[in-house]
């Protein structure tokens, strides 16, 4: 009874503007590098003049996350740099905004699968694909990873600790031979116990920013017999 809750205790109700709360970000976004040559860049400012050889990457995350602000999606795109080469085949688990497969498609990756639960990352995703002219190349829907076919020469999931820990067993049997698991999200003290968790692959290397680290791991090349 909402008259007799007056008499006794006043309240009041706010009402916001939550879309407005959800976008106050932007103003303050700018274009930030991650690697050598890439720079990520928000899609509504102009785009910032290259240096020869970078990779300017507008990008619009929409309601997903991936703005490229986040130390871990910069570890992420920087570990997938040097292992991108032409042919290389992608799959994006957790694929936020869709950075890593688009930043992947344009350093000249063959094709790339993005998988997210959220609707609205699948739709920033393809926007963005499309905003860079990849999407030709790209294929991005909400399927649960068990149920992505085939092997990858690069994974790469940027999803925190709990979400990388229940899906391990799906990332590892998603490498290809010789291929390449870079995992993102985690805090320096998270990576270890994870790590162990995912034999055969075996760390080649570990990116660090402010606390954050990425894991770059590898499944042995296969082996012919003479």
């Amino acid at each position: 009874d909402r008259d007799a809750l007056d008499r006794r205790w006043p309240w009041t109700r706010q009402v916001e503007d939550v879309d407005a709360a959800l976008d106050a970000w932007r103003e303050h976004a700018r274009p930030v590098r991650a690697g050598r040559r890439v720079v990520l860049a928000p899609a509504w400012l102009p785009v910032p003049d290259p240096n020869d050889g970078d990779v300017v990457v507008p990008l619009d995350p929409g309601r997903a996350f991936g703005s490229g602000s986040h130390p871990a999606t910069r570890l992420a795109v920087a570990a997938l740099e040097p292992r991108v080469a032409a042919g290389t085949s992608l799959l994006d688990v957790g694929c936020g905004s869709g950075v890593l497969a688009v930043v992947a498609l344009r350093l000249g990756a063959d094709r790339a699968v993005a998988v997210d639960v959220d609707p609205a990352a699948v739709a920033a995703t393809r926007d963005n694909a499309a905003r860079n002219g990849v999407l030709d190349r790209l294929t991005v829907d909400d399927r649960p990873l068990a149920e992505v076919a085939g092997r990858f020469d690069l994974v790469v999931a940027n999803i925190g600790l709990g979400t990388l820990r229940a899906l391990a067993a799906d990332l590892v049997a998603r490498v290809a031979a010789g291929g390449w698991l870079v995992l993102s999200g985690l805090l320096a003290d998270q990576a270890d116990g994870l790590v162990a968790e995912l034999a055969p692959l075996t760390e080649e290397a570990r990116l660090v920013e402010d606390g954050w680290v990425a894991p770059v791991l590898r499944r042995p090349p296969a082996t012919t017999r003479g």
